[in-house]
């Protein structure tokens, strides 16, 4: 076998081989710098997918998370004007039991409006002044459809105001007013008041706020006792 070397190229002469080393190289220098195969690409799009997937869930549950704290900051924010509006009114002024059908009536067999049990929809109060204020649930007085019913405030029972932020439903509303009959009526024919119980009322609500990308509202409940600081006796 002659083997014969010619500027770059190498001749076995024997077996008819030849071999272009400059070639060899190029190939063996492309395979060293090749990229990713199919196969790897493939595998690589995968991973990305689910980790994206992963991560896009985690940001929406936080945003949803954030909506529905908003939201429950809103409902806090109205449970707690009305129970500051109540409080403030209340230990400033009285019940005012005139406006109730039969709370200063001094026959037992009459029975009052006031239903502590049961509760009434309608809160009356009286100011030191004079003037008065009603609270009351609402659907005429709320702002838009999204906000009814609402809560309503009036400064004579008939010309009506929403009290309650806009996109906020107040859900129920009722008040337990204590005791049934005016506590400083006093009548002669029993020689005694109608009743011994100092004035206060229970607040009873539940208020709810629709939220974005949330299939169900947030909702609050709030109950809480006021008692007048009134005495008249």
């Amino acid at each position: 076998m002659n083997i014969s070397m010619i500027g770059n190229d190498i001749s076995i002469h024997g077996s008819q081989v030849k071999v272009n080393a400059n070639n060899y190289m190029r190939l063996k220098k492309r395979r060293a710098l090749s990229g990713f195969t199919f196969m790897e690409m493939i595998v690589v799009i995968s991973l990305f997918s689910v980790l994206m997937v992963a991560t896009s869930d985690i940001f929406m549950r936080a945003q949803r998370t954030q909506r529905k704290t908003a939201a429950l900051q809103r409902l806090q924010d109205d449970a707690r004007y009305l129970t500051q509006k109540v409080t403030s009114e209340l230990q400033a002024g009285s019940i005012d039991f005139g406006a109730y059908s039969n709370a200063k009536n001094c026959s037992g067999s009459v029975e009052s409006e006031i239903d502590p049990v049961q509760g009434n929809a309608l809160l009356a109060l009286q100011r030191f002044d004079g003037t008065r204020l009603f609270i009351q649930q609402s659907n005429s007085a709320c702002v838009d459809d999204d906000s009814t019913p609402c809560l309503a405030v009036s400064d004579d029972g008939t010309t009506w105001s929403s009290a309650s932020s806009k996109g906020v439903k107040i859900e129920s509303l009722t008040f337990y007013i204590s005791p049934d009959k005016d506590p400083f009526t006093y009548c002669d024919d029993t020689g005694a008041y109608l009743r011994d119980t100092q004035p206060r009322v229970t607040v009873s609500l539940t208020a709810s706020v629709a939220v974005k990308s949330v299939s169900e509202p947030v909702r609050l409940s709030v109950q809480t006792t006021i008692a007048s600081r009134e005495y008249k006796r």
